[in-house]
């Protein structure tokens, strides 16, 4: 598994604009990561191009990082 590319993380904890829900974080980041695979892995899916969404959060400078949200995409 070679990893393609990883797109620039954004900060939407910190924007103005985001819900309410996320103004109780110090630090949101969304990532975007482009997997690609040239052979079929164990479950049988076939090789291909795969996306994954990962948000991680800090509720304070000193804590550590908790993924809050995990998800793929063909």
């Amino acid at each position: 598994m070679k990893i393609i590319s990883l797109k620039k993380p954004l900060q939407i904890g910190l924007c103005n604009k985001a819900p309410d829900y996320y103004q109780q974080f110090y630090k949101m980041i969304s990532l975007t990561i482009k997997i690609k695979t040239v052979h079929a892995d164990l479950a049988g899916k076939p090789a291909g191009t795969y996306i994954v969404f990962v948000t991680v959060v800090k509720k304070d400078p000193k804590s550590n990082w908790l993924v809050t949200e995990l998800g793929s995409g063909g």
